[in-house]
């Protein structure tokens, strides 16, 4: 009950202090938004400091350069990003939130409301009339309508005319001429003809010419050009931008060298295991304690233990749990 009472007062002290201006002549800028309450609600200080310019969604900035929290009646008015500062009941902007996303827009009406727009599959619409501007993935906008686009497993927006695509989804391209979404060379994630592309999926680099994309290096799990790796996949360590395997067998990770493993593979794909750093040899070896599942980076140390056991500390042992037996 006290832990409780504890946490609520916490909650108070912090929604009090958001909601208290800052001190005369300080503005306290909060670039990270709203999740740490004890910044305040400020976005971005005047530039001699002494006010606040821009605040966060969901409050109003007053004449004094003060924001407060909005608060609109209504069933859409906790949707509300921008109010009046003098007047927190007046909504200029209305917009969904990332908590609670919506599938449809809301408007600010000329009476300070935020209403549901009338177009269906609408993203964004326009203050005062509720016009739409901006649809839904998949939909286009036409005189006011968002039209379904033809195409909707490759094409993301077709404003105009619902069977031409303006942009696709990743892997196509429109057609300069016939507006159709058209692949991109193979294994490329992004293009910008079909002939030309401009971002490769993963685990694949641009050849020289630009027009293909062409497979990293064996061990190498991503590479900015065919021949230097980024990063490697498991049991390999990156040199010079070549990966480069580990010397120890069932070694997982060798970041500073081929030479110098540091964690061993539990389950390898081969059934054996599981495996742990000799720390004098730099080896992979079994774990030596019995029933223990995993000791990854000292062979005489262990993670965890099996199903049914439990570590005992002043043994070093993987002792049956009794629990497990009942």
């Amino acid at each position: 009950m006290r832990t409780e009472t504890g946490a609520l007062l916490a909650v108070i002290a912090a929604l009090m202090l958001l909601a208290a201006p800052a001190a005369a002549g300080k503005c306290v800028e909060n670039p990270d938004g709203l999740d740490d309450l004890t910044l305040g609600p400020c976005q971005t200080c005047s530039a001699d400091g002494t006010k606040c310019a821009v605040c966060w969604n969901s409050f109003g900035l007053t004449p004094a350069g003060e924001c407060v929290q909005c608060n609109v009646t209504g069933t859409f008015g906790k949707y509300c990003d921008v109010c009046e500062g003098e007047d927190p009941s007046f909504c200029l902007t209305c917009g969904g939130n990332d908590e609670e996303p919506l599938d449809f827009a809301l408007y600010a009406t000329a009476e300070g409301k935020c209403k549901k727009s009338p177009v269906k599959h609408c993203a964004v619409a326009e203050s005062l009339t509720g016009a739409c501007t901006t649809c839904n993935t998949q939909f286009g906008l036409v005189e006011g309508d968002c039209v379904a686009c033809k195409d909707q497993d490759r094409c993301l927006i077709c404003d105009g005319d619902a069977s031409k695509c303006s942009e696709c989804y990743g892997g196509y391209v429109p057609d300069p001429k016939t507006r159709q979404c058209t692949t991109c060379p193979k294994d490329c994630e992004r293009c910008s003809t079909a002939d030309t592309c401009d971002h490769c999926s993963w685990g694949f680099a641009l050849n020289k010419e630009q027009t293909g994309c062409v497979a990293c290096p064996a061990g190498c799990d991503a590479c900015s050009a065919p021949d230097t790796c980024n990063t490697c996949e498991k049991g390999y360590t990156l040199v010079d931008g070549v990966c480069k395997p580990c010397d120890a067998k069932y070694c997982t990770l060798c970041e500073g060298g081929p030479s110098a493993c540091t964690i061993c593979d539990t389950f390898p794909a081969d059934g054996s295991g599981p495996w742990g750093l000799d720390t004098q040899t730099g080896a992979c070896t079994l774990c030596s304690i019995k029933n223990c599942d995993s000791c990854q980076t000292d062979s005489t140390a262990c993670d965890w233990c099996a199903d049914g056991y439990s570590y005992n500390s002043d043994t070093k042992n993987c002792d049956e749990d009794p629990s497990s037996s009942n």
